[in-house]
């Protein structure tokens, strides 16, 4: 059986709404400032394909045709882990740099039976693929209201069930800890259980603007046991950020660097 494969050039705002509207697979064959030049087997109306190609079946299921992807996430629903994301008032698209780091990292160092706190969840693509890797306990909080809202929105449109969004911070985590065991029973809710009753998680996520880990890292770093993860830093400021990990006595395992925005993934000394 053969497809037909077109092949087009487009703003990369107008593919992104059209894929807002209805998800497609394609390969991007070639980046031109906003201007990219992609393969997909979606006739899109209203737009003139430079070329019509015709391939196998072979060629389409491996070699033609593939989502738009950062490593093994797929943000646009495809055959690999898809993550169903509805444009909304939160930050998280896919499309950002430091979101796609995160998510490298993310499947190299999260394991089966990790716990993951995702901090600044916004619109939950971190926590969604949390889960995906791991079995353990996945929960995303968030200062913004509507975050959370969308993010539990994000998680029901993928069929995540088992996974937790809560308007938090992490010093208010850090408080649950430090409450005694009776205090605890009476407070305790389902959704904050292993606030209460573990503490730290295995993997903290930490996808943020610097001015926020200048406030929060000192807080942030109390809640892991294996591994940070952690992006949003921009050009020169990693040289911040590496200081401030050196002076919390944190070791830096893996920097990963992507169109000037770095992330890291750091572990205990």
């Amino acid at each position: 059986m053969e497809y037909q494969i077109f092949i087009y050039e487009i703003d990369k705002d107008v593919l992104e709404d059209l894929l807002i509207e209805e998800a497609f697979g394609f390969e991007i064959l070639e980046k031109k400032e906003n201007v990219w030049k992609i393969s997909t087997d979606k006739k899109i109306e209203n737009l003139e394909p430079l070329e019509i190609k015709k391939i196998s079946y072979s060629e389409f299921e491996f070699g033609e045709i593939e989502p738009i992807k950062e490593d093994i996430f797929v943000i646009i629903p495809s055959y690999a882990i898809p993550i169903r994301i509805k444009k909304g008032m939160a930050f998280g698209t896919g499309l950002h740099e430091s979101t796609q780091i995160m998510l490298t990292l993310m499947k190299d160092f999260i394991n089966k039976y990790d716990s993951v706190l995702d901090v600044g969840c916004g619109s939950g693509i971190l926590t969604i693929a949390s889960k995906h890797l791991t079995n353990s306990y996945v929960k995303g909080i968030d200062l913004d209201p509507i975050a959370i809202k969308e993010a539990i929105e994000n998680a029901k449109n993928n069929n995540i069930k088992d996974v937790y969004f809560e308007v938090s911070t992490p010093l208010d985590i850090l408080k649950r800890n430090s409450l005694d065991k009776n205090t605890k029973k009476e407070y305790i809710k389902d959704e904050c259980f292993y606030d209460y009753f573990i503490g730290a998680y295995d993997v903290v996520l930490a996808n943020l603007e610097m001015h926020i880990f200048e406030k929060e890292l000192p807080n942030i770093v109390k809640l892991f046991k294996k591994y940070l993860i952690i992006s949003g830093i921009y050009k020169d400021e990693d040289k911040l950020i590496k200081d401030m990990l050196n002076n919390l006595n944190l070791k830096i395992l893996k920097q990963t660097t992507k169109n000037d925005w770095h992330g890291f993934v750091i572990g205990n000394c």
